[in-house]
């Protein structure tokens, strides 16, 4: 039986938590000036396809619950936390 762990210092409670309420509206509120940009990117045919972009991003958000739920039910919510930051970050920085 696993033992409980100590609770989270209150400046890393906060940090995580505004984080973790803040990243989608941070991210569609960062990604909406540039649609017109992707969609030149993208080479979309009809200029309303771009916002496709926005529906396969809260696509992803949905369908990474269901697969990282499990996963922080296994191994704890803070590092399942942070992996996720990380890949967010990274996925970002290579956008």
């Amino acid at each position: 039986m696993k033992r409980p762990t100590e609770p989270l210092p209150l400046l890393e409670f906060v940090v995580l938590m505004a984080l973790t309420v803040s990243l989608v509206a941070m991210s569609t509120d960062i990604m909406l000036p540039g649609l017109g940009a992707i969609g030149q990117d993208l080479a979309v045919a009809d200029a309303n396809d771009t916002q496709l972009v926005i529906s396969a991003m809260f696509l992803g958000f949905g369908v990474g619950q269901l697969i990282v739920g499990p996963i922080s039910d296994s191994i704890g919510r803070k590092p399942t936390v942070y992996i996720g930051f990380a890949i967010f970050i990274a996925g970002c920085l290579l956008s």
